[in-house]
């Protein structure tokens, strides 16, 4: 949690503005030996994509949309924002390794995230956020 709210700030130094989703608390049991633990999992964050992408075509804040996502649960936020926007195209950029068959068929185009690509844009190793203080990113990134 550390590690991710400093990579945060890290983005927000670079006028990223990241929306938050929530994550929720989750008892599961061990297939092996059936010991209940807790874990978390991510709520709501494909809701607030398609909610922001409608936003953004509503108050037309945006010439194109890209998606970074391989997501199959965006399919009907994008149907719907096609049919409504049909002007404005919509693409899906797959990260690499993943992708989907569904979002290739409704999106306006796709683009491929190379692996090679990720390390020429990833944040410097050291990054001086706004109030002074320094972010560092992490040695296996």
């Amino acid at each position: 949690m550390v590690r991710h709210r400093e990579y945060v700030s890290a983005l927000a130094a670079y006028g990223v503005v990241a929306e938050l989703g929530r994550f929720k608390a989750r008892v599961r049991r061990c297939s092996c030996c059936g010991e209940a633990f807790e874990s978390h999992e991510e709520k709501e964050t494909d809701v607030a994509i398609a909610v922001r992408m409608m936003s953004l075509l509503w108050h037309h804040d945006c010439d194109a949309i890209v998606l970074v996502s391989a997501d199959g649960d965006l399919v009907p936020a994008i149907r719907e924002a096609r049919q409504c926007f049909p002007r404005v195209p919509i693409y899906c950029a797959f990260p690499f390794g993943r992708g989907s068959h569904d979002l290739r068929a409704i999106a306006s185009g796709v683009i491929r995230l190379r692996r090679d690509r990720y390390a020429a844009h990833q944040l410097p190793d050291l990054v001086v956020l706004p109030d002074g203080s320094t972010a560092r990113r992490p040695p296996g990134w």
